[in-house]
């Protein structure tokens, strides 16, 4: 029953007692102070009553006053839902050691060659050394030097692999026994990459990570190919999963 319906029903229960014949009586007898003491006894029974009535609305009122909500708490109602059966691990990107990363080393390598039979032919021996020993050391030099290049590009080409997913970085290295470890995307705290002069004009350079990993606090990745983009792609999911997952905490 609202206030206002109390309020008149109230009126009309008191209204009666006040001019009934009763009253309507005494006043001939009594005096005129005394004959408009009931009216002047309702008319404040319905003030009370109105008064009270007032009251129990302004209490209403503030009791259905919404509460001032803290920003954590406003925070949490606009955020969307946390959905798991969305939180789907995708392939971002995937790759290892880039074959330009070794042009400096086979320019190099080219050089130096040239370098060494253009001295073993202008060299000039003692009487008793024999010209052969010479360009056999020569060509063991040359064999050594292109022999240690192949090597280190196959072992880089073949030995690390990387992949990128929108959760986790996988590192997977080694020859024959191949270990995996994963970085949480969230655990990654810096991300950031190098070029020389030389790998600048080849846009390849070497990436590294920092993050709370224990297997791998600083991980650097040497050789990758469009670094730039790598690096960008990395730290973006990086930011994306840290806001994704701050959601879900604030909204569990």
């Amino acid at each position: 029953m609202t206030s206002a319906t109390l309020s008149a029903l109230t009126t009309l229960a008191i209204l009666p007692f006040a001019f009934s014949p009763l009253a309507r009586s005494k006043a001939g007898s009594e005096s005129v102070q005394d004959s408009v003491a009931p009216c002047e006894y309702a008319t404040s029974l319905v003030a009370n009553s109105t008064g009270l009535n007032l009251a129990t609305q302004e209490q209403d009122d503030y009791m259905n006053t919404p509460e001032e909500t803290s920003p954590a708490q406003k925070f949490a109602k606009s955020a969307p839902a946390y959905d798991p059966s969305k939180d789907i691990e995708e392939k971002l990107w995937s790759g290892g050691y880039s074959p330009r990363a070794m042009l400096g080393t086979w320019i190099s390598c080219a050089i130096a060659t040239i370098v060494i039979f253009v001295g073993g032919y202008y060299v000039r021996l003692p009487a008793e050394l024999d010209r052969r020993v010479v360009w056999g050391v020569v060509v063991a030099l040359v064999v050594a030097m292109w022999g240690l290049a192949a090597f280190t590009y196959l072992y880089r080409r073949f030995s690390v692999r990387y992949e990128l997913t929108s959760q986790r970085f996988i590192h997977k290295h080694g020859l024959l026994v191949r270990t995996t470890d994963r970085i949480e995307l969230i655990d990654v705290d810096d991300v950031a990459y190098t070029q020389g002069l030389v790998e600048r004009a080849l846009n390849v350079g070497a990436i590294k990570i920092l993050s709370t990993d224990l297997s791998h606090p600083s991980l650097r990745m040497i050789g990758i190919e469009d670094v730039s983009k790598v690096a960008g792609l990395i730290d973006d999911a990086r930011r994306k999963e840290r806001r994704k997952r701050a959601v879900h905490i604030e909204t569990t």
